[in-house]
């Protein structure tokens, strides 16, 4: 059942799409990149040897990656939402489901094994778009990665959050409020995450009552809390600008609860979806 979910979703134009836009996006990026450091070398070829760099290499890819980041997101975000809200309105309207559900199995495993295509689909996308991101940039400024370990742990949790409302939302909403509002508050909640981001640098924004404002958006929807776990592993540790780098939504650093709250977040969504579905009669 899994595996054919997944080669129902395979066979989706969005998934085309979804590359070719990838695709078209890292041909830029590289662009970018490359024409970025050939500039810095004939800098300083042209100034001399003992000119010192304004911004060493990891403070460039920092910055790459902090540029990046957003443009990604957006597309894998915006991919999770619409393959997750329309994986089982889809299955049920064209009464794939139906003939699922005549089979001797439960309803959970018929749930799950539906579902859960989408987010194994979105988490290899969000290795593939993230990961080579992040070799182009090391090419090109070389550095080492602040937790690459965290990033790979953090990107099943930051998918499944989107996963788990959209699909939740679909069975109880329909399928485009349901993409409608994941789009919203994912949204909202990410410009949140940045306030909560710049209040771990400045102590005076961390006291005000927006960041604590901000700090309980987040909480109820946790989809920023994992992207920041991502971005804080893949990017460098130090880099001598992390005030900027505030600025831009990054403190570099995310504790064990915020990486394990989005996780927990995302199983409970899950099973309010499965009751939701346990209702739903299937002809």
């Amino acid at each position: 059942m899994f595996l054919n979910a997944l080669e129902h979703l395979l066979r989706r134009k969005l998934i085309t799409l979804a590359l070719v836009l990838f695709a078209v996006f890292m041909l830029l990026f590289w662009w970018g990149v490359s024409s970025s450091a050939g500039a810095v070398d004939k800098f300083h070829r042209e100034a001399g040897e003992d000119t010192q760099p304004m911004v060493g290499p990891e403070g460039k890819a920092w910055m790459a990656l902090a540029t990046a980041g957003p443009m990604l997101a957006a597309i894998l975000i915006g991919l999770t939402i619409i393959m997750g809200a329309g994986v089982l309105p889809d299955e049920i309207a064209s009464g794939r489901l139906s003939l699922w559900a005549g089979l001797p199995q439960s309803r959970r495993s018929l749930y799950l094994s539906t579902t859960l295509a989408p987010l194994a689909l979105c988490t290899a996308f969000g290795y593939l778009f993230f990961f080579s991101t992040a070799l182009v940039v090391r090419l090109y400024f070389p550095f080492s990665p602040g937790n690459l370990l965290m990033a790979v742990a953090a990107m099943p949790v930051w998918i499944s959050v989107t996963w788990a409302a959209v699909t939740a939302l679909s069975l109880v909403l329909g399928r485009i409020p349901a993409m409608l509002l994941s789009f919203v508050l994912g949204g909202i909640s990410a410009t949140m995450g940045s306030i909560v981001e710049l209040g771990k640098v400045l102590p005076e924004v961390g006291e005000s009552g927006v960041c604590k404002v901000a700090a309980v958006v987040t909480a109820l929807f946790p989809i920023d809390r994992g992207y920041r776990a991502i971005m804080a592993g893949l990017l460098p540790a130090k880099t001598g600008i992390d005030e900027l780098l505030a600025l831009m939504g990054y403190a570099g650093s995310v504790s064990a609860g915020e990486f394990l709250y989005p996780l927990a977040w995302a199983a409970v969504t899950a099973f309010l979806g499965f009751l939701a579905f346990r209702r739903i009669e299937i002809r």
